[in-house]
């Protein structure tokens, strides 16, 4: 008995020991569960590449498309913009491209772009972009469907500069305050618009400057307040009028009435209402209310307005008037002027153009206001000047849309 059992388990013996033959079996029975792993592996990677690669696509695209929207206000030209970035870098848009001006929103081919409010700043503009697309998986896999869709999304936000209102132009090789708010409590509003100087914005104690931004080559400092975002020490920024042709050839037209003999002067008296008309004038001499006709007027030497008692008005639509000395407000004077459109200019006025000081001239150029009241639109161009606002001075700038005061002096006091 006992030895008819040792044979039983010698005859076993050899299968149990034999160890290739158990990993043989091994191999076999997990070979399927190693394809498995390898192809899911595969599916995997192939997926996270294509994903970078959409992303990187939409990164792009939103980022050109926030750009070209801060550069022109347009949400068209944005979506365009982003649209044609996307395709360059292989996504697959179409013939035609929908776009919802309502909603802000362009759908062509796998691409979905939309404009919204900022995300991080209310007052910008995002550009939401989205890209669907649709890959093939291994067989393997296909308990999970034949093929997988994968969404790539980016948001960039477009910061818009606000138009420059103010502008002090300085010496580029001078350390000076082009901007400079100090004696006499000067106060500056500006509602839809920055400020900008080539050196310092300084406002004194008693100043009050407020703007939606305000843009400094250097300090933005001082005692006294400022209201809205500032932004020191960047580049420096030419003069925007140096080759304007317009505002070149009436200097250049200034430069030849100088020397012209037996011009008559503009002199209003106290108590009187006058109507100026376009033309070349010795000085102007402005102590009661005057009215200017549209038109250009050339003045060889300075504008003074005063009031003997009261307030005088000095009002005038679709005016520029060219100066070569200083023009002094003082003492109740209420401006009212505004420049010429492209459409209403007349007279030789120069559209946007209120005031402009020939820097052709021997005597430097500047525009003092003391205790006046400024409703002033159009473009104030001391290229060699100073503009001085003193006593309590409130220069209401509206939205460009309805009239701007754009002041460009080399020194703005």
């Amino acid at each position: 008995m006992l030895r008819l059992l040792h044979i039983a388990t010698r005859q076993y013996r050899p299968v149990l020991s034999n160890r290739k033959e158990v990993v043989a079996v091994a191999t076999a029975l997990m070979l399927p569960a190693f394809f498995a792993v390898a192809a899911l592996a595969i599916d995997v990677s192939f997926w996270a590449l294509r994903k970078a690669q959409l992303q990187r696509t939409v990164d792009f695209a939103a980022r050109a498309g926030a750009q070209r929207y801060a550069a022109t206000n347009d949400a068209r030209r944005a979506a365009d913009t982003a649209a044609d970035l996307a395709e360059l870098n292989g996504a697959v848009g179409g013939a035609s491209r929908s776009w919802d001006a309502v909603n802000r929103r362009m759908t062509i081919g796998e691409l979905t772009i939309r404009l919204t409010t900022g995300v991080n700043n209310p007052v910008n503009t995002a550009v939401h972009m989205t890209m669907t697309r649709q890959f093939s998986v291994t067989g393997l896999l296909n308990a999970v469907g034949p093929n997988v869709t994968i969404n790539a999304m980016a948001v960039a936000e477009a910061h818009l500069n606000p138009p420059i209102c103010i502008f002090g132009i300085g010496d580029i090789n001078s350390s000076g305050r082009p901007v400079e708010l100090k004696s006499g409590n000067p106060r500056v509003v500006l509602d839809q618009c920055a400020t900008r100087s080539n050196g310092k914005i300084v406002v004194s104690s008693g100043g009050y400057l407020s703007g939606l931004a305000h843009f400094a080559s250097k300090e933005i400092e001082g005692a006294g307040t400022i209201v809205g975002d500032r932004h020191p020490f960047l580049p420096l920024h030419a003069d925007p009028y140096a080759d304007h042709p317009q505002v070149q050839q009436a200097l250049t037209n200034l430069a030849t009435y100088v020397t012209m003999k037996g011009v008559k002067e503009l002199l209003v008296k106290p108590g009187e209402t006058v109507v100026a008309q376009p033309g070349i004038y010795s000085y102007m001499q402005l102590q009661g209310n005057t009215t200017f006709s549209p038109g250009i007027y050339y003045v060889q030497g300075d504008v003074s307005t005063s009031a003997q008692s009261g307030t005088i008005s000095l009002a005038g639509q679709g005016v520029t008037i060219v100066f070569c000395g200083s023009l002094s407000a003082t003492g109740g004077s209420a401006f009212n002027m505004t420049a010429a459109t492209r459409k209403t200019a007349v007279g030789g006025a120069i559209p946007g153009f209120l005031l402009v000081g020939s820097s052709k001239c021997k005597k430097a150029n500047s525009f003092t206001t003391v205790g006046t009241t400024s409703i002033l639109n159009g473009v104030i161009y001391l290229p060699n000047g100073e503009l001085s606002m003193g006593g309590n001075v409130e220069a209401n700038v509206n939205a460009p849309a309805g009239g701007c005061l754009n002041i460009i002096a080399q020194y703005i006091v």
